[in-house]
């Protein structure tokens, strides 16, 4: 896909630079024919829009070139390179012009062949106008920055033609720093131009964040389902295509096979939806809730004060507690029997997965637990914690109040 916009914006390219060329010698033999300093000035300045639209066609070919070790983003920079370079071109053209006028300022203009030089800045504007549209449609679909700073320089080609033709009428007539004073006046918006370029193209090579695809990304985000938050969105230019990044929040009940395919449907629907986008790598984290559930094997079955398990599997229940950790509160609780406290092999295995399936805990406080059931409650993001004290309150509590230790390893077998 990334290709074959490139291709496109590469033949878009090549027909304006064919078409940019001849224009800019009918200008300069149209000018000397007809001895006018005017139309010899904006033949120069359509060969300024030449060498732009050459610079910006080598930028997307290096920009076409596939990644590799050293460049393992690809060479999409290169396309910004050249809209520098692009703009630099147009500005040293518009000094020139501007010095160029005030030296035929106060000289009595004389054309030749009026006939001719009017013909040939009537065409130009046509043409100019025609370049301008049909480069700015292509610029939208490849998203090339140095291709829309081109059809924008065309445009005010249309308008400057525009000036030149009225500016040779005047100068017909015998009318004094009419072609003078166009000339500058085309200077000026040549200059314009060049100096809006130049600070664009900075800002992509210094990796700005582009706010426009940061407002789509975020209204993406915004509508997809299956994150409680996010954070840490960064998105930088790199030619006519964008790279970013951002860190999700998933509930911790999700595995990590279910988070990776989160992660992964968001990538592809951002990209999806803002097609701008080349890559964006997406981080999962799991949502710190600030209430949580809680589970707590136990040996008895005495609501919060039913005495610690010694042992994860084997414990007699748990006591599901639903835990307010901003007020450092039990906010409710239920005791749910072991339906896995008689099996003999993996029992560890089943009773993790039933407790993460039936009640989507957030954390387990415990004495001891397997390897088993460790990796099994890791995998799908629960946390493990030591449990402080005898009973099923005072470890839920002290877990609340941020004191409970948590488990980087299985403590024994179970």
């Amino acid at each position: 896909m990334v290709k074959k916009k490139l291709e496109e914006g590469r033949r878009v390219l090549r027909n304006v630079l064919m078409i940019l060329l001849l224009l800019s010698l009918a200008k300069f033999f149209a000018g000397v024919i007809s001895n006018t300093s005017l139309l010899v000035a904006d033949a120069l300045h359509s060969f300024v829009d030449f060498s732009a639209v050459l610079t910006a066609y080598i930028g997307l070919s290096i920009a076409s070139l596939p990644a590799s070790k050293k460049f393992p983003y690809g060479y999409y920079k290169a396309e910004s390179l050249a809209a520098l370079f692009v703009s630099l071109f147009i500005l040293f053209a518009g000094i020139e012009l501007v010095l160029h006028a005030v030296e035929k300022l106060f000289a009595v203009p004389s054309i030749a062949h009026p006939e001719i030089a009017l013909s040939v800045a009537l065409l130009s504007g046509t043409v100019s106008l025609f370049l301008s549209r049909y480069q700015e449609k292509a610029a939208k679909l490849v998203n090339s920055q140095a291709m829309e700073a081109s059809a924008k320089e065309m445009l005010m080609d249309f308008f400057s033609s525009l000036l030149v033709f009225f500016a040779l009428i005047f100068s017909w007539f015998k009318i004094p720093y009419t072609e003078s004073a166009g000339t500058i006046i085309i200077a000026l918006i040549v200059t314009k131009i060049a100096l809006e370029n130049v600070y664009q193209a900075i800002l992509a090579l210094m990796d700005i964040s582009p706010k426009e695809l940061e407002r789509n990304v975020l209204k993406v985000l915004g509508e997809f389902s299956g994150i409680e938050g996010f954070a840490n969105l960064k998105l930088r230019k790199a030619g006519p295509f964008a790279f970013g990044e951002i860190t999700i929040k998933v509930r911790k009940h999700l595995n990590v096979e279910e988070a990776h395919e989160i992660s992964d449907v968001l990538e592809e629907r951002i990209k999806e939806e803002v097609p701008e986008i080349e890559k964006i790598t997406v981080h999962v984290e799991p949502y710190e809730e600030s209430r949580q559930i809680i589970a707590v094997p136990v040996s008895e079955d005495k609501g919060l004060n039913s005495a610690i398990s010694k042992h994860f599997a084997r414990a007699k229940g748990f006591v599901i507690a639903f835990v307010d950790l901003s007020n450092k509160k039990i906010i409710s609780w239920e005791y749910a029997k072991n339906p896995h406290l008689g099996k003999k092999v993996r029992a560890g295995l089943a009773t993790a997965k039933w407790l993460v399936r039936n009640y989507r805990i957030n954390a387990v406080l415990t004495k001891e637990m397997g390897e088993i059931a460790y990796s099994t409650l890791k995998s799908s993001l629960v946390d493990v914690y030591l449990a402080k004290g005898k009973n099923a309150k005072q470890a839920l509590l002290a877990f609340a109040s941020g004191y409970a230790k948590k488990f980087t390893k299985p403590k024994q077998k179970e």
